[in-house]
């Protein structure tokens, strides 16, 4: 039951992102995806949609994952392109004593998600 209790509370104190709200090729297209790791993936990713989301412009978003892996993510400012709105960004992250940098550029999808497109 305490392990039960434990779970739940960490469930409730972790933000929720609807499935349709991500990012699409995330993880600055997918550059980090062997830095990260499948079980930091998640955590990753829901920077990414908080700094595009919500993030001001060069705050950075961090997250902490298993076995010492970190990461951040810094939005550049908004801008459009035609009738998206877009952002630049870069994701940080470190594991194993390596830290790598990704760029990305993403733009909000009419479904409310944000793809990277370069």
């Amino acid at each position: 039951m305490l392990v039960a209790a434990m779970f739940l509370a960490a469930c409730q104190s972790s933000s929720v992102i609807p499935a349709r709200k991500t990012v699409r090729n995330g993880l600055a297209g997918a550059d980090l995806a062997p830095s990260v790791g499948f079980l930091d993936r998640s955590k990753a990713l829901r920077a990414e949609y908080r700094a595009l989301e919500y993030g001001a412009t060069g705050a950075p978003i961090a997250w902490r994952g298993w076995q010492g892996r970190r990461g951040s993510v810094i939005p550049g400012p908004k801008y459009r392109v035609n009738t998206f709105d877009c952002r630049d960004y870069s994701h940080t992250v470190t594991a194993g004593g390596e830290t790598v940098v990704a760029r990305a550029t993403a733009c909000r999808r009419a479904d409310g998600s944000w793809s990277v497109t370069i």
